[in-house]
């Protein structure tokens, strides 16, 4: 599934959700995850959360896919290339902490080209 698509028809699953899937970030990459409670994971990991949507594990696969070619390798967590941050900068409320942290992200990315 093309991230458009994945827009226009974000994957349901083959059982009514029982979590949630998030991207969150460490400040330098992307991390796109599966849980029943984000923000208590969020925690965890030390992470700050960019965005949630209801989910099942395979939808966080499906997710994982979309983004394979920015994946580092034997992890759940991914370079943020453009592709990824634009998509979620049409996401990501105005005016919240995951809004200023993708912000940061975009400009270590464009300042590191």
């Amino acid at each position: 599934m093309t991230p458009t698509q994945l827009a226009l028809f974000p994957p349901t699953g083959p059982t009514t959700a029982t979590g949630f899937i998030y991207y969150g970030t460490d400040g330098n990459n992307i991390k796109i995850g599966y849980s029943a409670s984000p923000r208590r994971r969020g925690g965890e990991l030390k992470l700050t959360m960019l965005w949630s949507l209801p989910g099942t594990v395979e939808d966080e696969r499906e997710h994982h896919r979309m983004w394979a070619r920015h994946r580092i390798i034997g992890s759940e967590w991914f370079r943020p290339d453009p592709a990824i941050l634009g998509w979620l900068d049409d996401r990501v409320l105005q005016g919240t902490i995951a809004r200023a942290a993708l912000r940061m992200l975009i400009f270590r990315r464009s300042n590191a080209a």
